[in-house]
């Protein structure tokens, strides 16, 4: 067996998804062999042949390098490419790792690790072309060459991995799972209580300031408070004790039961739903009763909410035994804190100042700058952040003045104007304290003045994203990004900085469709 050639990876501007087995799959069965040959439309994954696309794309030999379609082998392999054509940039990302390369450049990042390339990135024939010995044993696969076949051969066996970091990952924050319950009678507490213990999870109950009786609870008396409750939808905004989890942001995943009532969740619950930000994490309902379904209920506590990854979720009868319940834990295939503890490397970083926080009444201006969804007032940037961070898992930052701005619109747009002429550098009152985590920031702002608001050169030339990929998104009333992307670059000139969605003011109410497709299509 020779020494490998230089191999370099054509990557075809087709952007196909791979049906076959991918290493995330076979990790399962320890070995990932992926193999294809000079001329062969067709590769092997783990024994079953699949088309490399479907446009019959093969691999081919020129100049004495071999090339291949990259998109075939990194979703493979079980991760993804995003490609940049403005700045001629291809990122790839497996799990937790990612490496960042550049057309014309020896340079490449793992992670944040600088390395040099023996070959450097082209554009050949309109096909871009990166080398592979770095990206496969980057990602801790090997490669071999087979000149005799012209056979190029990938492969990881996963029941030998010896990486410390991949052994041992570090469980001090996230990962954890939590169940929250609001509980009539006790059948649903008993639920959640085999939930805790199924799952391995922390419990919180919601615990009404004015206590329901047995008499209060009697539906079948039609002077009792529940039916005066469903009658009367106004008397639902029922208090709890507490609505604040310590350490919420260190839950992953959060079950939420209840009782049905009239078909839908027991209204103790929603005070809770409500006064919390469910994004980035797995939201799974439950509930109990004695007859009627799931229902609507869940669904109506997502729309409630606002934020969360929301699940379809499960019904158990008021009797159900601790077996049923973990049987039906089991099938979700709950990750454990140390499998999730690092899954999120993104982060999405935002500045948004709506002029008011009050949903009625409002000033022409003060719509323009608000997004109003069920009865919360948010910015239109921070909408869009917060849709940002639950399709992609990310944690959230929200840039935040030291002074605050003005909520009155004529002293607001002066103020930034002036900050503007003077070059003015806003301070910021909080800090991101583990930056290094993350490799992906996607970074949101308003177009103030044909530009980014001055705090945004504040938070730019506070932290070094060398690296790191920086995604933009943006509100505007009319002039989009304008050349704030450009500026961006030129102020992180390390990093890989990608022009993303802008929306305009008119149309971000309706906006998280789009918003979701645009996340969904990096």
């Amino acid at each position: 067996m020779k020494k490998l050639i230089s191999i370099l990876l054509t990557f075809a501007f087709v952007f196909v998804s791979m049906t076959g087995c991918s290493a995330a799959e076979s990790e399962k069965n320890s070995q990932f062999t992926l193999t294809m040959q000079i001329g062969n439309p067709v590769m092997t994954i783990n024994g079953s042949e699949k088309k490399i696309d479907e446009n019959g794309t093969v691999p081919v030999i020129e100049n004495d390098r071999t090339l291949v379609p990259i998109r075939a082998i990194i979703e493979a392999m079980g991760g993804s490419v995003l490609w940049d054509s403005e700045t001629n940039t291809a990122v790839l990302t497996l799990g937790r790792d990612k490496i960042t390369l550049n057309i014309g450049s020896e340079t490449a990042f793992f992670n944040e690790e600088k390395h040099t390339l023996d070959v450097a990135p082209k554009i050949i024939n309109d096909r871009t072309m990166l080398p592979i010995r770095f990206i496969a044993e980057s990602f801790k696969f090997a490669v071999d060459w087979d000149e005799k076949t012209e056979t190029i051969t990938i492969t990881k066996d996963f029941a030998d991995v010896t990486d410390n970091s991949e052994a041992t990952p570090d469980t001090s924050k996230g990962g954890k799972t939590l169940v929250v319950y609001y509980s009539a009678s006790g059948s649903t507490a008993k639920v959640a209580e085999y939930i805790k213990n199924a799952a391995n999870a922390d419990i919180f109950e919601l615990e009404p300031v004015d206590k329901y009786s047995d008499a209060d609870l009697n539906w079948t008396n039609s002077s009792s408070r529940v039916n005066a409750e469903h009658e009367d939808e106004s008397k639902r905004d029922i208090k709890l004790k507490n609505t604040t989890v310590p350490n919420w942001e260190d839950y992953d995943t959060v079950f939420i039961g209840y009782p049905i009532w009239w078909g839908i969740a027991a209204w103790p619950v929603n005070n809770f739903v409500k006064n919390n930000d469910f994004s980035g994490k797995t939201v799974i309902p439950f509930c109990t009763s004695a007859s009627s379904g799931l229902g609507e209920s869940g669904k109506l506590l997502r729309d409630m909410a606002g934020t969360g990854n929301w699940q379809e979720g499960k019904r158990f009868r008021s009797g159900a035994s601790e077996s049923d319940v973990t049987e039906w834990v089991k099938t979700l295939e709950l990750p454990s804190p140390s499998e999730t503890a690092n899954e999120t490397n993104s982060l999405v970083v935002y500045f948004s100042q709506p002029e008011t926080d009050k949903p009625d009444n409002m000033t022409q201006e003060e719509d323009n700058s608000t997004v109003v969804i069920d009865g919360k007032v948010l910015g239109n940037t921070q909408y869009m952040a917060q849709v940002i961070a639950e399709n992609t898992n990310s944690d959230i930052f929200r840039i935040e003045p030291s002074i605050p701005y003005p909520t009155d619109h004529t002293t607001l747009v002066n103020q930034a104007s002036e900050e503007k002429q003077d070059k003015a550098r806003p301070a910021i009152k909080n800090k991101i304290e583990n930056l290094d985590k993350y490799d992906t920031i996607y970074i949101g702002y308003p177009n103030w003045w044909g530009d980014m608001p001055m705090i945004l050169y504040t938070f730019f030339e506070s932290y070094d994203f060398s690296g790191k990929t920086i995604i933009t998104f943006n509100t505007h009333g009319g002039s989009g990004f304008s050349n704030t992307v450009s500026t961006i670059r030129s102020l992180e000139p390390d990093a890989t900085v990608v022009e993303g969605l802008s929306i305009s003011r008119n149309h971000i109410q309706d906006a998280k469709d789009e918003i979701v497709e645009w996340v969904n299509g990096l």
